[in-house]
This record gives structure tokens, C-alpha cells and sequence, in this order.
């Protein structure tokens, strides 16, 4: 991509001077009759991806991007892509960035689940929103336009519905979001005439996963893991004994009730032994819960890493529940030895 630089010694408030740019816009390079489809779909993917790259990469991008912004200068390589008037551009920081890309694997992805809880996270609230009648109508939507092509209106279509669908359901999008829907818009425009085979979605949804893998760091999950199981390890131990010293201390405080204190050691060792067992098997329970999430994220590679971290909780939990059924064994061949 090439773009225009300003010569500032040559500029003042009232006129900006900029390089001149040779090239013809790109709706004269798609109506060209000489030129190949397989040319012409190369090039679609080309846009689309470096629109992508403004977006999610560098978080700075051409929110007007109509053919007659784009210019295309031949070269040894094949035409390359020059944006011309940045009088509109949109900025994103790295927290909209990642709302963002969710939104749109969301939208990639066809889950109007998550589309729901994604514009949940980044819209404005304006008043009680029906989260049942958001996800409905969002299903609606996907349900009549997903899968089409850009030469359809398939992303168009969706994009502008889920704006209108926002406003009927009191969200209130972010200008940067906004433009973010404006700009996805006018290139799918310009991608449909290059290639009306091919579908903004699936464009989209490479850029966007390969973002989130970039953003994915496998050792610092597993360190959170591992840290979510050490905090447990060592909490756990604790509520017995805390347990037992309110127990101590009730024993020997000053009450005008009389108790009978004999075998109630024997009761906090049943009752240390059956917490025990309870908070093993509520940690168990939520490793099990979390792996069943991890094995069904599904978005690429990042679905292959999560899916085979969610495998190991899997065996962590089986580990930990034979473990437990073992320890149990042996205290019940204890006691009845002892009998």
C-alpha cells in the first residue's frame, strides 16, 4: 500500500501540498474487460486484507474508503493500492481493538450468542435492555443474510442491521465502532465488483483469528491455571482448621449454656474429613466446567490450543476425583480394621 505525504514546507492553513500520485481508480480496474477474474479476486483479497491490517493491526484507519479514494499504480509485482483523503479516519486502542475482534469472529463465526454478549460489552446502555429479544432479533438476522456474498449484500446487510437493531434495543454504539461498520461497508462495495463470488465474512475471519492468536499466550494461561490450582491447594487446607478453631473456641468460652463436650473431637475429624471432600469436589466441578469451555472454543488455532488445554483439566480432574475415591477407600478399611 502506498500513501500520500505531506510537504509541509510547502503547506500552510489554508492549503495542504501533497505528493501527486499517478493511477487509475479502482472501479476502472474492476469494469477493465482485459483484465482476468482470478486478477481481479487476487486483488479483492488484497483490499480486504489491508483493510483489515488498518484496522486490527495498526488501530488506524480510512473510514472513507470509496473508489474514488483508492487509486491503483501499476508495478512489477501488480497494482498496488494508494488511499487518497484522510479527512475521515478512525482510531482504535487496544482495549477496542480487542472488543473489536471479538465481535467480529462473532459476526465471522455466525454465533449470535456471542455477538449478544460482545455488544453487550462495548455499547452503551440507554435505558432496560430485553437481552432475550436482542438475541432474537440478532438471530433473525443471521438467519436471512448469513453466508451471502459481497455481490448479495450479505455483510452489508448484517453490518446495517445490527446497528439498527442496537438502536431498537437501547444500545448505543461507539463512534469508533461505528465508523469501523462505515468503512467494512464501503470496501465490501468495492470488493463485490472485483469479485461477486466472494464473502466479506470469510475475508474477515482469517485476519481476525490470527489477531487473537498473536494475542493468545499459552504460558500465561497455563501459569494463571496452574495459580487458580495452587490458590485453591492452599485455601482448602485452611477451612478445616478454621473450622476447628471456632469449634476450640466455643469450647472454651464463657456460655451459661452447659454442653456435654465428650466425642466432639471425633465430630470435627468427621466434619474436617466430609468439607474436605466437599471442596475437592467443588474444585473438581469447576475444573471439569472450565475444560467443557476451553474444549468448545472452536476459533482456529486459538480453538486448537484451548481445546487441548481444556483436555488436560479434563485429566487434572480425573486425576483428582480417582484420587479422592482412593483416599475414601482407605479410611473406610481403617475404621473397619479398627472395629
Amino acid at each position: 500500500m502506498l500513501c500520500l505525504r505531506a510537504h509541509r514546507e510547502f503547506s500552510n492553513k489554508k492549503f495542504l501540498i501533497m505528493d501527486f500520485m499517478e493511477g487509475a481508480e479502482i472501479d476502472d480496474y474492476a469494469d477493465d474487460a482485459s483484465v482476468d477474474a482470478r486478477g481481479k479476486s487476487k486483488l479483492a483479497k488484497i483490499l480486504a486484507n489491508n483493510y483489515m491490517k488498518q484496522i486490527f493491526t495498526d488501530g488506524f484507519f480510512h473510514a472513507d474508503p470509496h473508489p474514488g479514494n483508492i487509486l491503483l499504480k501499476e508495478s512489477n509485482e501488480g497494482p498496488q493500492i494508494t488511499y487518497l483523503d484522510f479527512g475521515m479516519v478512525g482510531k482504535l486502542n487496544h482495549a477496542s481493538i480487542r472488543h473489536l475482534n471479538e465481535l467480529l469472529v462473532a459476526i465471522a463465526s455466525g454465533k449470535p450468542e456471542e455477538i449478544r454478549r460482545n455488544l453487550l460489552l462495548i455499547c452503551r446502555k440507554r435505558g432496560k435492555v430485553n437481552e432475550d429479544r436482542l438475541l432474537a432479533d440478532i438471530t433473525r438476522v443471521f438467519d436471512q443474510y448469513y453466508g451471502m456474498s459481497a455481490s448479495d449484500g450479505g455483510a452489508s446487510n448484517i453490518f446495517g442491521e445490527i446497528v439498527t437493531l442496537c438502536t431498537n434495543n437501547n444500545l448505543v454504539m461507539p463512534r469508533e465502532l461505528t465508523l469501523v461498520f462505515k468503512g467494512l461497508l464501503t470496501i465490501e462495495g468495492i470488493i463485490s465488483k472485483l469479485d461477486p463470488t466472494a464473502s466479506i465474512q470469510k475475508l474477515i475471519k482469517p485476519y481476525v483469528e490470527k489477531y487473537l492468536f498473536s494475542q493468545f499466550d499459552l504460558l500465561g494461561e497455563i501459569k494463571k491455571y496452574i495459580d487458580s490450582l495452587a490458590a485453591a491447594g492452599t485455601a482448602i487446607p485452611r477451612i478445616p482448621v478454621q473450622i476447628s478453631e471456632l469449634i476450640e473456641q466455643t469450647k472454651q468460652g464463657d456460655l451459661k449454656v452447659t454442653f456435654d463436650h465428650k466425642g466432639l473431637d471425633h465430630v470435627a475429624d468427621q466434619l474436617e474429613s466430609s468439607i474436605n471432600r466437599l471442596t475437592m469436589g467443588l474444585v473438581v466441578a469447576a475444573i471439569i466446567i472450565g475444560s467443557a469451555f476451553l474444549v468448545r472454543f472452536n476459533a482456529g488455532l486459538v480453538g486448537i490450543v484451548a481445546s487441548n488445554l481444556g483436555a488436560f483439566g479434563f485429566i487434572i480432574a480425573i486425576m483428582i476425583g480417582v484420587s479422592m475415591l482412593w483416599s475414601s477407600i482407605r479410611k473406610r478399611k481403617g475404621k473397619s480394621a479398627e472395629k
